[in-house]
């Protein structure tokens, strides 16, 4: 088994269309199992037959309010936990009420594609959010590539918890949607509308793919869109460089910046030290990330490390070193290359961004609370994008209880 149970995306504003999405489908299984004299649990079936959308015999208000009912206890809760983990960050990128129409015509898409597509059935009432939890799932798969997702599993006796970006996560559950709706559910027996997921799945990519770009046009084009896939590597960058040059304050010193912004070695000299395999290393690292082959980059920079004199990279390719340790996962590695990135470039384009990201790495998987409160305040006055402000000021605030 393999769940969701939340992600490393964080948002700038309160999703408050998606809280309240969760809260009205609780509500109602809430709702429709006091009002049934059957035991709380399971949905009622004259409920599900007057509400639900029956493809033999459907009624127009039937494909909204299939949308809030739900089978069973386990049903609504998984489909809650889905949009929770997703609704959020979708809602943050295009608005509240936009999010709320797309989330219902997801849901009423996905009613069409079922009842266009079913061949057996057809006196079983649909019910369920999942279809317009689908199109939201599409959407956030557009929207946020390489967003990581953390998914619990359990197989046979061994439980754990990993870490997925969204494009794998969810092109999986497509698939595995897919094949069982076209091969092991052909007949449409199985009670489970695997038409309607692939069929909310499709709007929700397709809408985001068309809305993506319009979207990418406006100011709000950040560094974390940048990282999570919203936008092209460097896009970010390219806008940040047209902007005024701006005072970031004073800066916590450590003891890595003791080190000269640039070391000068002359050709002699480096046939002295024998290094030319070493400023090969470097300019095949920078080469590697500007055409955006990072995992080549990621290979050479451990040898380029160990080599002796080590010249620093140049700015931009040491922060996208640092930043891919950061998205997968390798935090240690990410910790190191953040700060010798601020040793060597302290007033750097990139130096508000190594402070948050550094702050969030201690926080979070070293528990060196103070540390990271210097870091995470500094980012709070430095950084110039409203989400990772508000996510530093969240993360001061959860772990202001250990300090």
């Amino acid at each position: 088994m393999f769940f969701p149970i939340g992600d490393d995306n964080p948002t700038s504003r309160t999703p408050v269309v998606t809280y309240g999405l969760i809260g009205l489908n609780a509500l109602v299984f809430i709702v429709a199992n006091v009002l049934s004299s059957r035991s709380f649990g399971s949905l009622p079936p004259r409920v599900a037959l007057d509400y639900g959308l029956v493809p033999n015999d459907a009624v127009w208000y039937t494909f909204f309010t299939s949308m809030f009912l739900h089978g069973n206890i386990l049903h609504v809760i998984g489909n809650m936990v889905f949009l929770w983990v997703a609704g959020d960050n979708v809602e943050d990128k295009i608005g509240h009420l936009p999010f709320l129409a797309f989330y219902l015509a997801g849901g009423l898409f996905a009613d069409g594609a079922y009842l266009l597509f079913t061949r057996g059935g057809g006196h079983i009432p649909l019910v369920g959010a999942s279809g317009a939890i689908a199109a939201v799932l599409g959407a956030y798969m557009v929207f946020f590539p390489r967003a990581r997702i953390r998914i619990f599993y359990w197989i046979f006796i061994i439980i754990g918890t990993l870490k997925i970006e969204s494009r794998w996560f969810l092109g999986f559950w497509v698939a595995e949607n897919l094949f069982n709706w076209l091969v092991l559910d052909s007949a449409n027996m199985s009670g489970v509308a695997y038409a309607a997921h692939v069929g909310g799945f499709a709007v929700g990519v397709t809408t985001a793919l068309l809305v993506k770009r319009r979207l990418q046009s406006g100011s709000r084009i950040t560094k974390a869109d940048e990282y999570s896939g919203f936008v092209p590597r460097g896009e970010a960058r390219k806008r940040r460089a047209t902007a005024p040059p701006r005072d970031t304050g004073p800066t916590v010193i450590d003891a890595e910046r003791i080190v000269p912004k640039e070391v000068f070695v002359s050709p002699r000299e480096k046939r002295g030290r024998g290094e030319e395999g070493f400023f090969g290393i470097e300019e095949a690292i920078t080469d590697n990330v500007k055409s955006g082959r990072i995992d080549a980059a990621i290979d050479r920079y451990d040898e380029y490390l160990r080599m002796r004199h080590a010249k620093p990279l140049p700015t931009t390719t040491q922060i996208e070193i640092a930043s891919e340790f950061f998205r997968r996962g390798n935090h240690e590695e990410a910790l190191k290359a953040y700060r010798r990135y601020l040793a060597h470039y302290p007033g750097g384009a990139d130096a508000a961004e190594a402070k948050f990201r550094l702050g969030v790495i201690l926080a979070r998987h070293r528990n060196e609370y103070f540390r990271a409160r210097e870091y995470l305040l500094q980012a709070t006055i430095e950084h110039d994008n409203p989400e990772i402000v508000a996510f530093a000021k969240a993360e001061l605030e959860r772990i202001r209880k250990f300090l």
